[in-house]
């Protein structure tokens, strides 16, 4: 994907998968990465709640689902002493997380209200998630953190 360098308002999508073809989105359609940095701004300015069109590249790569995300307040650094201890868990102790709560809906004109599915999480400020469940309506599954490794950091040249 690539945003036009002549109008921030345009996204060209070139896709090869399935098939190949090429799909324009408006510039404020979010990729996940993106979403998931404007999920942590509006917790880290006491934001609630966060509206955002997102494309993701699934379902043939022409899918947009429309989200509402709910952040909860604050967790206490205390919380992190209840979830399993995994190597190198102990450097999220000191870091604020958030719970969060994303509901995927489908861009359609028969809408009903409901969300396709949701996925909630905890998520730390530096984006690290925990305590991840995505609902289907009819089922559901949960994950948890079992491994984190920490990579040193480069200052860039």
């Amino acid at each position: 994907a690539v945003r036009s360098p002549r109008s921030r308002d345009i996204v060209n999508v070139e896709l090869e998968k399935p098939k190949r073809g090429m799909l324009t989105l408006s510039g404020n359609v979010y990729f996940p990465t993106q979403h998931s940095l404007a999920i942590l701004k509006a917790a880290a300015t006491g934001q609630t709640r966060l509206q955002a069109d997102i494309y993701d590249g699934s379902e043939k790569g022409t899918k947009i689902y429309e989200t509402t995300t709910v952040i909860g307040a604050p967790l206490e650094l205390a919380a992190n002493a209840q979830l399993p201890v995994i190597k190198n868990s102990e450097a999220l102790d000191s870091i604020q997380s958030w719970p969060v709560v994303v509901s995927y809906y489908d861009q359609s004109p028969k809408k009903d209200g409901l969300p396709a599915y949701e996925v909630s999480f905890r998520m730390y400020a530096n984006g690290v998630s925990r305590k991840l469940k995505l609902d289907y309506g009819t089922f559901s599954l949960n994950g948890e953190l079992s491994a984190i490794e920490f990579s040193k950091t480069k200052p860039c040249p």
